[in-house]
């Protein structure tokens, strides 16, 4: 008699098993197209003002997705994707979720480096609140294709740095987002020549500021390691159409020794404008759109 219930034991063990493998089987292997509709729906709800998009979606254990082929546009732009990722992953918090309050955790692998971070739903009824956090590891930029294609080609070197939002999924530009970025060993591509230059080499880029209601508030951006010194502060008024974001920027520009050694032209451009020179620093304010810039000496 003791011997058939231990034998019932482990027969019981094996089929809680093979359940709990069959189960995982399953939920791993769910129907990628099911799997793809929902993520679409629930995409559309959560972030209305999103297109989002991918060549391959499953489940993780962890739980969570993964996915393959992501592009993200907005509605009003769905051609000119701003991000574009290889290979990311979304994860949940169970206890954030038991709370009524789900966390989600993310991973997204791009040129050259990584995003990831957190992203929280504040209000679980109407699943329009959310904060979030993103870190910056190590993007690569150039002419290869991940962000918006504005910046495309014109921006070059390594990105690091730290993005956190809190707002209305609606209107993200109507958030408060706030940004500290470093970029290192690149360069800056000009559309049209600002000081007979057509680009800027530069070691360090470092810049903070505060998205709020639209306006771009830059507390301190700092470009050194090149030709020049650079610092700038003020504003964009951020529009629809991003080209079309007023500009109302006060800017430093500081002329180095290699600058009228390396790029003659350059320097016979600034020693045209000796007498603008204030304390050997060049000072323009930018205005006008990020389209059509206008600059003014100080």
């Amino acid at each position: 008699m003791h011997l058939s219930i231990k034998d019932n034991k482990q027969q019981l063990w094996y089929i809680l098993l093979i359940v709990c493998f069959t189960f995982i089987l399953l939920y791993v292997n769910f129907p990628s197209k099911a799997l793809t509709n929902y993520i679409r729906v629930e995409a559309e709800k959560r972030f209305p003002a999103i297109d989002i998009g991918f060549d391959k979606i499953g489940l993780t254990l962890s739980p969570g997705i993964k996915i393959r082929g992501l592009k993200i546009s907005l509605k009003e732009d769905p051609d000119n994707p701003v991000y574009v990722s290889k290979k990311s992953s979304v994860r949940v918090s169970i206890w954030s979720w038991l709370k009524g309050e789900p966390r989600y955790y993310f991973t997204s692998t791009v040129i050259g480096g990584k995003i990831s971070g957190f992203f929280e739903e504040k209000d679980e009824v109407k699943k329009e609140r959310i904060d979030a956090a993103i870190d910056i590891e190590g993007l690569t930029l150039d002419d290869r294709i991940f962000i918006h294609p504005i910046i495309n080609g014109r921006l070059e070197g390594k990105l690091t740095g730290k993005i956190t939002f809190m707002g209305n999924l609606s209107d993200p530009l109507k958030g408060n987002t706030e940004i500290s970025l470093n970029l290192s060993d690149g360069k800056v591509k000009f559309k049209t020549p600002i000081l007979n230059l057509d680009e800027l080499e530069y070691k360090k880029i470092n810049v903070s500021g505060v998205i709020d209601n639209r306006r771009l508030n830059i507390k301190d951006l700092n470009m050194t390691g090149g030709p020049v010194n650079c610092t700038a502060t003020g504003t964009i008024q951020i529009s629809n159409d991003f080209l079309n974001s007023r500009l109302n920027l006060k800017t430093e520009i500081e002329p180095l020794p290699s600058l009228y050694q390396e790029m003659p032209e350059a320097g016979n451009a600034i020693n045209l404008m000796k007498n603008k020179i204030k304390d050997g620093k060049l000072l323009i304010d930018f205005q006008g759109t990020l389209n059509r810039v206008i600059p003014k000496f100080r």
